[in-house]
């Protein structure tokens, strides 16, 4: 009797694993389906990168050592680089804040308000900064203001998201 418990036990178990093989097998042949479809639809060309290594090889001989005498003409650069992540992590600070009160459900003084700024942060932390900086572009023109935008409107929804969960978990 326990033999034959076992055995239908066994059956079962080996016709889960068949179907499981099956499905294995189907969803092997998708993915390769998809990615053979997907290489051939971005031009992926293996024989196009090997050609191409050389000039990778030139780049890193260029690369290294470095050329220190550059240096100078690119210290400009490099500070104005520092000053707006410097401007575009704290000024979020100030503006994270009071949207948090406002997302957080505990503390807002309607809960419209409270879907209206989630939204609010979440376009700004969805949006990625490039894409911010290329719409402030076009709005405030080139150079590092538009930079340091996008750096705030994007600080803003991860500092204020941060914020609202911590308000929320807060104990009153």
């Amino acid at each position: 009797m326990t033999t034959a418990i076992a055995a239908g036990v066994l059956n079962t178990v080996m016709e889960e694993r068949r179907v499981s093989r099956r499905q294995f097998m189907t969803i092997g042949i998708v993915v390769l389906v998809a990615t053979l479809w997907s290489a051939w639809g971005t031009e992926f060309n293996i024989p196009k990168l090997i050609e191409g290594l050389p000039m990778i090889y030139d780049l890193g001989g260029r690369m290294l050592p470095p050329d220190f005498t550059i240096l100078e003409d690119l210290m400009g650069p490099m500070i104005e680089t520092l000053e707006m992540a410097l401007l575009g992590t704290t000024i979020p600070i100030f503006f994270a804040l009071p949207l948090a009160f406002l997302c957080a459900v505990n503390t807002t003084p309607h809960p419209m308000v409270s879907v209206v700024t989630r939204l609010l942060v979440g376009t700004f932390r969805t949006v990625p900064e490039l894409i911010w900086a290329m719409v402030l572009v076009t709005a405030v023109g080139l150079g590092p203001f538009p930079g340091v935008l996008a750096l705030t409107l994007h600080s803003i929804g991860g500092l204020g998201k941060f914020y609202y969960e911590a308000i929320e978990s807060a104990d009153p």
